[in-house]
């Protein structure tokens, strides 16, 4: 759920998130028929502090295009640098970078 993954999110990096999905995600998959889902299947801390930690994730998402019998599905693995961030003590996604 787009708008529960809000709950994971801080600062700047959440307010582009609810821009981008509401303004272009939403729109376009409820026009195309898509849908997503990601799995995480391995990350690992790359430096933390107290407060902030950066974190290498390998990200799976298999994104679906139409419905029925002419729908399709591709497979997206990719790997991204996360920002985390403390926020009375819930660690959230500052930043996300795909590399």
């Amino acid at each position: 759920d787009l708008m529960a993954a809000r709950d994971l999110l801080t600062g700047p990096f959440l307010e582009a998130y609810t821009q981008l999905i509401t303004t272009v995600v939403i729109p376009d998959a409820t026009r195309k028929k898509m849908s997503s889902s990601i799995a995480v299947p391995a990350a690992a801390v790359v430096s933390a502090r107290s407060d902030r930690a950066v974190v290498l994730a390998y990200v799976n998402q298999t994104l679906t295009v139409g419905a029925g019998d002419s729908a399709g599905s591709t497979f997206i693995p990719s790997r991204a640098r996360l920002s985390m961030q403390n926020v009375d003590g819930r660690w959230l996604i500052a930043g996300y970078d795909s590399i």
